[in-house]
């Protein structure tokens, strides 16, 4: 997805680039669907499960998971951006918001 998105960055008008990625985030959401049976299976969404591998063991939206995210350089730039931290806390405080943050801002298939 990173590949395809770089692609769409570079040539906005790159039809295949922009059907490939629309592709590959289809794909990532029907195996986060799949794997999780709505929305009630996802570690760390609902007090279900153990937490998101690689996150720490308190979900997705932890300080311990915050605090890694933030050491990636390109995940970090986007906390930078109001409209990103708003809707990141949106999520923390309702995680059943996340599938369609997800839709509506692509960082956040980078991010999860």
């Amino acid at each position: 997805m990173e590949n395809y998105q770089k692609g769409v960055d570079l040539d906005p008008s790159n039809a295949q680039c922009k059907q490939m990625l629309d592709q590959a985030e289809a794909q990532m959401m029907q195996r986060m669907m799949g794997g999780m049976g709505g929305m009630g299976g996802m570690p760390g969404m609902g007090g279900m499960g153990g937490g998101m591998p690689g996150m720490g063991g308190d979900g997705p939206f932890s300080a311990a998971a915050l605090a890694k995210l933030k050491t990636n350089p390109k995940i970090a730039k986007y906390f930078e951006d109001p409209k990103f931290k708003n809707l990141f806390e949106l999520c923390q405080q309702n995680p059943q918001m996340l599938m369609q943050v997800m839709q509506m801002d692509p960082r956040f298939m980078d991010v999860f």
